[in-house]
This record gives C-alpha cells, structure tokens and sequence, in this order.
C-alpha cells in the first residue's frame, strides 16, 4: 500500500514527492503501517528517506 504526502517539493535537485509505503496488517495492529518513505522526482529518480537519514 502506498500513499502521496500532498504537493509537490523542490529541493537542490528539483521537484519531488513524499510516497509512504504503508503494511496494512501493521495498520490493522494499532501501528501507523509506515514501513519505508521515499522522494519520487519528476524525472524517476527515487531516494530512500529512511536509508538516506541512516548513512547521515
């Protein structure tokens, strides 16, 4: 399952959006499902948030 975080955000590297992967059983425990969360830019280019937090 996945989710948008709303609009659009620009950085040094240009547009992007937030998109959450979420587990739906995780949800259906109590827990807010978030497993990974991700930057999409307009031209593919995807970034791990959670892996690219870690390495800093």
């Amino acid at each position: 399952m996945g989710s948008t975080g709303g609009d659009a955000e620009q950085d040094e590297y240009g547009t992007y959006y937030y998109v959450t992967i979420k587990s739906r059983s995780a949800m259906e425990n109590g827990g807010t499902g978030s497993v990974d969360i991700f930057r999409v830019y307009e031209d593919g280019t995807v970034i791990d948030v959670y892996a690219e937090a870690a390495s800093r």
